[in-house]
């Protein structure tokens, strides 16, 4: 089997199905694998009604994050047919086989690329920041101070052109990741110990210890219609982006035990920072 697809969904039902739909029509893509994250919200029972050839549902038995849902998906179509390719793309995104056939190539073209993926634009069609340096310690500690943030969302920019179709880059955005196969074996999947964020910098950190670089199509754009779930309150999800990139730093960047309790005190002064800052902003629109 040449290319495999996961869509991992938790209580999106209606988008995950509309991309199966979409994505079964590309000659391209061999195989679809839909994994319910254990959504306990009916999706499973809807998605199951898209089993055919193309299509194959799975539920998991627990929501374990967004590296062990895609983990599952995967591991099933090694097991069961070992495809030469296999790409996750998010529920909320919207692309073409012209992407997938970049990808492709990309990769049949280039035997160090490990991972690759195309840039990214939001429904308002402006560039989003599909690829990215994955952070340094300096810049997490810069990211616990509401002006910190502030800064950088204002300053941060993209490049606007390329000297070549597909170049080299730290990162790139999980909502659609582009893999060979032997690639994502070798780095040993995604890590399985965030439940949610830096699953991309840790992949990439990882493909590199193997020897694989990471691509992005420069002249390929995909559309991510990102909307954050109503049960994921702000505060929730910056104490897992928090636990996530320490995990990373101790694990990945190897950073010492002062860097470590520092980085836990700022992270609680962050929390109380945020809901002061959230209070205000409710207060002023009133």
């Amino acid at each position: 089997m040449n290319c495999a697809m996961v869509i991992l969904n938790y209580r999106d039902s209606e988008r995950a199905i509309n991309l199966a739909i979409n994505c079964a029509k590309f000659k391209s893509i061999d195989k679809i694998v839909l994994v319910d994250n254990y959504s306990q919200d009916g999706s499973f029972e809807k998605m199951k009604t898209l089993t055919n050839q193309k299509i194959a549902v799975l539920e998991t038995y627990n929501n374990g994050g967004f590296a062990k849902g895609n983990n599952y998906g995967a591991e099933y179509l090694i097991r069961n047919y070992n495809p030469k390719y296999i790409f996750f793309a998010n529920t909320d995104t919207r692309f073409s086989e012209k992407n997938i056939m970049a990808c492709m190539n990309a990769l049949e073209k280039y035997s160090e690329i490990g991972l690759i993926s195309t840039r990214m634009k939001g429904p308002d069609g402006k560039e989003q920041e599909g690829y990215f340096a994955i952070p340094t310690y300096r810049e997490c500690i810069r990211d616990y101070f509401y002006l910190g943030r502030r800064y950088y969302a204002k300053n941060k920019h993209y490049p606007r052109s390329f000297y070549n179709k597909v170049e080299r880059v730290e990162a790139v955005r999980g909502s659609f990741m582009f893999f060979r196969t032997e690639a994502l074996q070798k780095a040993g999947m995604f890590d399985e110990n965030t439940f949610m964020y830096c699953e991309e910098s840790i992949i990439s950190m990882r493909l590199k210890r193997v020897g694989y670089t990471v691509g992005l199509c420069t002249d390929q754009w995909y559309l991510h219609d990102h909307l954050e779930s109503q049960s994921n309150p702000s505060t929730v999800a910056m104490k897992r982006l928090y636990r996530s990139r320490f995990y990373m730093m101790v694990n990945y960047m190897k950073i010492n035990t002062l860097k470590q309790v520092y980085m836990k005190i700022l992270a609680r002064y962050s929390i109380i920072e945020w809901n002061i800052v959230l209070r205000l902003k409710k207060f002023v629109h009133r």
